[in-house]
């Protein structure tokens, strides 16, 4: 008798745990002003975290005009935050700059060849500072 009371309790717990309401989970706290991608049932926003609650999470998507969305999260799958990849972006662009260099070797004076390589890398690379390529990591729920 003790055992199958034991048992149902275990199982009543068990159920009550996996029962526990959608808004219990949430989003790692972030702090605001963070890019995320946010994917939801139908679609996926991408704007700027404003503020985050246990139950809403209030994103600006980018543009001009565009108001601030409530999202409810129960009906979040999942969510992305943006970082710079820097690396990539300067090593893309100083590709580019070589290869800028490269065309316009041939139509440079031979005293110049040196000095238009040069600030053609060195502006590719500033380039890949300047608008570097976005990575997207996963963002933790609870």
């Amino acid at each position: 008798m003790m055992r199958r009371i034991l048992a149902l309790a275990l199982l009543f717990v068990g159920l009550a745990v996996a029962a526990r309401p959608a808004s219990a989970q949430g989003i790692a706290p972030l702090p605001s002003g963070v890019t995320l991608r946010i994917h939801g049932p139908q679609t996926a926003i991408t704007g700027v975290l404003q503020q985050q609650s246990m139950d809403s999470v209030w994103l600006r998507p980018r543009g001009a005009n565009q108001i601030t969305r409530s999202i409810a999260v129960p009906l979040i799958l999942r969510v992305e935050q943006a970082r710079p990849a820097y690396t990539k972006s300067i090593l893309v662009g100083t590709a580019l700059g070589i290869a800028l260099g490269a065309a316009l070797y041939p139509v440079t004076s031979h005293n110049d060849h040196d000095v238009v390589i040069g600030l053609s890398v060195i502006a590719g690379a500033v380039a890949g500072i300047l608008f570097p390529h976005t990575n997207w990591v996963p963002v933790p729920l609870r």
